[in-house]
């Protein structure tokens, strides 16, 4: 046998045989891959549905946390029916979260079992915060121990409060603004809302307000005075003699109780006849000397009425004489003045009595719209607002509100002003500003209140950013509401987690 395999290896050579047998080898070989790439792709198979089952549960998560999310809005938004200094409504609050997800469990994919929620309020932060323990039944991760992935799914947003806003308050101080609504003069009411309206933007450090009072001259405080924007007449004295009759004797004026108009509001006054005496005496004349001078009351540019571009060409034109009419105050931050910023917005706007004097008497609208749109660009005459760059950056909301009682009574003539009645000058110019600051992005808040003017009216709602922008308020809790959704609109509820 031997001697023969001998033959048969001499007759092949040892090469055919090594061929052989190696030939044989890869046969037995390739059939162990095969085992073995059939178990691989076999797992691999089953991996990747693995990997689509765990995707899935996923996608069911997050359509659970989404639900969660608005849950906790809804329940922060209920700071929205507070009163401005009363405690959060912890219950209704709760309440508000939990109807949230009773309402809205459509949403949640059946393949998810949810547990009771939890709401809890944190008082130091501000937030309300909703959590929801869920559980997905899985089938093919149940083959390596997973029958269940369990979530424990939460959402804290903070309760509202002011972004980064810049407002600037366009209030109305005309002599309409004693007549009474309610039983009560308009503008205490007109005070009353403002301060709601104030305590509840500037709550935060966030938040810059300003106030325009706007009659027909406006006011600026005296650290303005010296700024290249606004002309400051020279101090002058003028002389003039004067004579009368210092010893008359038996004089009689008659006088007749009459009906005088002022911003066409009628109020009592009296009217005077010829004096007449039984004896005049000697006639005394005299130098009389007076001294002119500024004392803060401007007027409206002659040329560009409605824009604010180049303040300084012209110039805004000083009064001579002493100025009633309340300041304007510049944007104001709660933590200035030595964190009495606050105090200080309500100080001004206490301030917003009417009087009866030529300076304040008659509605010119245009006036108080101008400075309310300074007020909120960064550039001369006032400069503490944002940028346009900087308020896109941090987010920064820009507002103005505009409240009035009444129609435009006047129109500008020169640096002075006439009346006009109809006031189709002053409302067109009106109409223009309106525009012009809505094009800059500025949100535009317009209030009539106990307006009889359907002109006025109209105006003032094309005026508004838009119609939920227009209130109209006809009695003193209008006015009040109005303030507060003006507000409650101004601030923003955030997730934070």
């Amino acid at each position: 046998m031997r001697s023969a395999c001998r033959a048969v290896l001499r007759e092949k050579g040892l090469s055919a045989v090594a061929r052989s047998v190696f030939a044989a080898f890869r046969t037995d070989k390739s059939g162990a891959v095969a085992v073995i790439i059939a178990i691989f792709s076999t797992l691999l198979a089953l991996s990747a549905v693995m990997s689509l089952e765990l995707i899935q549960a996923y996608r069911i998560k997050a359509k659970v946390q989404s639900t969660v999310d608005q849950a906790a809005i809804a329940a922060a938004a209920v700071a929205y029916t507070e009163t401005v200094g009363t405690p959060p409504k912890i219950t209704e609050m709760e309440t508000a979260a939990k109807a949230y997800l009773s309402s809205n469990s459509h949403d949640i994919p059946k393949a998810a079992r949810i547990g009771d929620p939890t709401v809890s309020y944190d008082s130091k932060k501000n937030t309300i915060s909703v959590s929801m323990p869920m559980s997905i039944e899985t089938s093919l991760l149940g083959t390596i121990a997973m029958q269940n992935l369990s979530f424990d799914v939460s959402a804290t947003a903070r309760r509202p409060e002011p972004g980064p806003l810049e407002l600037s308050l366009v209030l109305d101080r005309t002599w309409s603004m004693t007549e009474k609504v309610n039983g009560v003069e308009k503008y205490k009411t007109l005070q009353s809302a403002a301060n709601t309206l104030v305590d509840r933007v500037m709550a935060t450090d966030s938040t810059r307000v300003g106030i325009v009072p706007f009659a027909m001259w406006l006011n600026i405080d005296k650290s303005y005075w010296t700024q290249p924007w606004l002309y400051v007449p020279p101090t002058s004295t003028s002389s003039w003699t004067g004579c009368g009759y210092p010893y008359a004797k038996g004089c009689t004026t008659p006088t007749t109780p009459s009906t005088c108009y002022a911003d066409n509001v009628p109020y009592a006054c009296t009217k005077y006849g010829t004096t007449t005496c039984t004896d005049w005496g000697q006639k005394v004349c005299q130098v009389y000397t007076s001294t002119n001078s500024f004392g803060g009351c401007f007027g409206y540019r002659s040329s560009k009425q409605d824009i604010i571009a180049s303040p300084t060409n012209p110039q805004y034109p000083g009064i001579y004489g002493t100025c009633v009419q309340t300041p304007i105050l510049d944007l104001t931050r709660k933590s200035d003045a030595g964190n009495t910023g606050l105090s200080k917005v309500k100080s001004r706007i206490a301030q917003l009595v009417p009087v009866l004097n030529g300076q304040v008497t008659e509605t010119f609208i245009p006036g108080g719209l101008l400075w309310g749109w300074n007020m909120l660009n960064s550039e001369q005459p006032l400069t503490i607002a944002a940028t346009a760059a900087d308020a896109k950056t941090l987010g920064l909301q820009k507002a103005l509100v505009l409240m009035t009682d009444g129609a435009n009574t006047v129109k500008p003539s020169g640096n002075s002003f006439v009346v006009q009645n109809p006031p189709t000058d002053a409302n067109a110019l009106t109409a223009k500003l309106c525009t012009n600051i809505k094009a800059e992005g500025i949100i535009v808040y317009a209030v009539a209140f106990a307006i009889n003017n359907s002109a006025t009216e109209t105006m003032l709602k094309n005026c508004a950013s838009g119609p939920d922008n227009f209130y109209n308020a006809t009695s003193s809790s209008d006015l009040q509401r109005a303030f507060q959704r003006i507000g409650t609109s101004l601030l923003r509820i955030r997730l934070v987690e």
